[in-house]
């Protein structure tokens, strides 16, 4: 297991050495940019980009939870098995419904954070609104622009409107 902070604490200690007050205009402006590039290059890293490649899909499928993912003979059965058929919302900015697996959605800051520490993810949801609420919080926010998840074919599968 990896000892990595999450990315909401990488960018709290950032904040503090930048000089960033919470609340500001500044500071939610550079926590959003952080988060979006952390998720960017956390999913990368983790899974890729290739929406054809089995083992991503097994990755995702066991991050969040699915027993026996290692064992999936294909991305048809991933798929089926996580739920991920939802497709690219039009919203301006998005959060994962990440393979709701048993109507389970959680979060894509929650997602790369487990996936980066060779985790599960811990906080799940039983519907879109309660993930949606949980990713809004004002001083916790979660949420990915959906713009920045063009550049991976991937990541585009899981997300949601969110506004």
């Amino acid at each position: 297991m990896s000892s990595v902070d999450d990315i909401a604490t990488q960018f709290a200690a950032l904040a503090v050495s930048s000089g960033w007050q919470q609340g500001s205009s500044r500071y939610r402006r550079e926590r959003r940019t952080f988060i979006a590039d952390a998720v960017v290059t956390g999913f990368r890293t983790n899974f890729g980009s290739n929406e054809a490649d089995l083992s991503a899909w097994r990755r995702l499928c066991t991050t969040v939870g699915v027993g026996g993912a290692e064992a999936f003979g294909s991305i048809g059965e991933c798929k089926r098995v996580s739920g991920s058929v939802f497709p690219f919302s039009r919203s301006s900015f998005a959060a994962i419904v990440t393979l709701y697996h048993a109507g389970t959605f959680v979060n894509i800051v929650d997602l790369v954070d487990a996936a980066n520490a060779g985790k599960t993810v811990s906080k799940t949801f039983k519907s879109a609104q309660k993930l949606r609420a949980y990713s809004r919080k004002p001083k916790e926010e979660k949420i990915f622009p959906k713009k920045r998840a063009k550049s991976n074919p991937l990541l585009k599968f899981f997300l949601i409107v969110m506004f």
